[in-house]
């Protein structure tokens, strides 16, 4: 997966001089032009290492262990899953502060000395963080975000590289074929590259958008930064739109999250002639599933290990739920197709059918266990009042609804 770099360097003075009746080369000096080719070649070494942090985050491990001491800027690793740091702002800032149990800075070697390559804290700091200074900055770039970065070189006093880092971490591809949507109407994206977030907003993405777009939103976004890793619930579908709209992105539909849950019976075969409408993204074989046991035996005990595959109402008494992890991934890569909050799905098919109903609302013998059942909701408020069909639900009366996104290169295909 490529980042997306783009880099400005600081050249030479101009070396050609033009008057009106001749042209004159100025003299070079040589000591000049060389120092400035070794700066770009030791950037350019440390460019791929930055790229490595960048996409990958902590790849030591240190998240896991409890090592980090910055939990005002990540949150607690026990309710956090280690995938959050990849493409994470907050993880970048912690790391150039030294609070993740590694050096911040990119070793090189040229012409047999070493370099080390750091970012420098000169950005204004948004409110919500105690400190003045930030080592980032979030700019609009056309339809992207892209992430600032200051370098410097700490044995040339004076280098400066600013680099542009885009995230794509948490993007999967929605292969050209033939698709189901609901229970039996057909559908293809052929000439359309979809991309789907794989993971629902957090806080800390709506954060951006306030701090860096101007977004508005009535969703209560915590105070406390560590909360800030949660997935982002009381946002209204014209909020959320928006959201995405500033990610260069559309709200996800109904039919593209079918398309991505459904699992295809055939996977070498584009067009195939009939789609089944399978209750679980996993594979073929239903019975396989644990849901499907208790179906039979709903006497059957729901394990930690039953809720790292779909965390259901029973789960919330079995394991803590945890940002960012993997629960129920589709077959291709998206994941929390089913268990977890609930989900809104714009869907321009059938008005308001718009809530993915799998969810940890519901317990382990609900018929809303199936991929491609959805839920009435009026879209003003989050109580019980204003959704339909919630039964089962322990006696909840507030719901948590989250939202993701996805891009279309070739929407006017569609």
């Amino acid at each position: 997966m490529i980042a997306g770099l783009f880099l400005f360097f600081f050249l030479p003075n101009q070396l050609i001089q033009f008057s009106k009746t001749e042209l004159k080369v100025a003299p070079l000096n040589l000591a000049k032009v060389k120092e400035e080719y070794k700066i770009v070649k030791i950037f350019e070494e440390a460019i791929p290492l930055i790229e490595k942090r960048w996409l990958f985050g902590d790849v030591e491990g240190n998240f896991t262990k409890g090592n980090f001491t910055c939990l005002n800027e990540i949150g607690n690793y026990k309710s956090i899953d280690a995938d959050y740091l990849r493409c994470n702002p907050n993880y970048i800032q912690c790391f150039f502060e030294s609070q993740t149990g590694v050096v911040p800075t990119f070793e090189v070697i040229f012409e047999k000395s070493k370099y080390h390559i750091t970012a420098k804290p000169i950005y204004k700091s948004p409110q919500r963080y105690n400190k003045p200074n930030r080592f980032y900055k979030l700019l609009k770039y056309t339809d992207e975000n892209l992430l600032e970065l200051s370098l410097t070189i700490n044995e040339v006093p004076g280098s400066e590289l600013k680099i542009y880092l885009k995230a794509q971490c948490n993007q999967t591809y929605l292969p050209q074929r033939k698709y189901l949507y609901g229970m039996s109407d057909y559908w293809n994206n052929f000439g359309s590259h979809i991309f789907i977030d794989t993971r629902l907003v957090t806080f800390r993405d709506l954060t951006d958008w306030i701090d860096y777009g101007d977004g508005e939103t009535d969703a209560d976004i915590p105070s406390d930064t560590t909360q800030l890793a949660s997935f982002a619930y009381g946002v209204k579908p014209d909020a959320m739109k928006k959201y995405c709209a500033f990610r260069g992105k559309q709200l996800l539909t109904s039919y593209f999250f079918d398309a991505a849950t459904f699992y295809p019976q055939d996977l070498n075969n584009s067009q195939p002639a009939e789609i089944q409408n399978l209750p679980y993204p996993f594979s073929l074989k239903t019975q396989d599933v644990f849901l499907s046991k208790v179906q039979k035996n709903p006497d059957e005990i729901i394990t930690e290990q039953n809720c790292n595959s779909i965390y259901i109402q029973e789960c919330l008494k079995v394991s803590p739920y945890k940002y960012f992890f993997p629960y129920a991934t589709s077959w291709i890569e998206m994941h929390e197709s089913m268990g977890g909050p609930f989900e809104y799905l714009y869907n321009p098919i059938e008005k308001n059918q718009s809530i993915k109903a799998s969810s940890y609302y519901f317990n382990k013998i609900s018929p809303y266990h199936h991929l491609g059942l959805r839920l009435k909701w009026d879209e003003n408020s989050f109580s019980v009042y204003n959704f339909e069909g919630l039964i089962d639900t322990d006696g909840q009366t507030k719901y948590k609804v989250g939202f993701r996104c996805f891009q279309n290169e070739n929407v006017d295909n569609l």
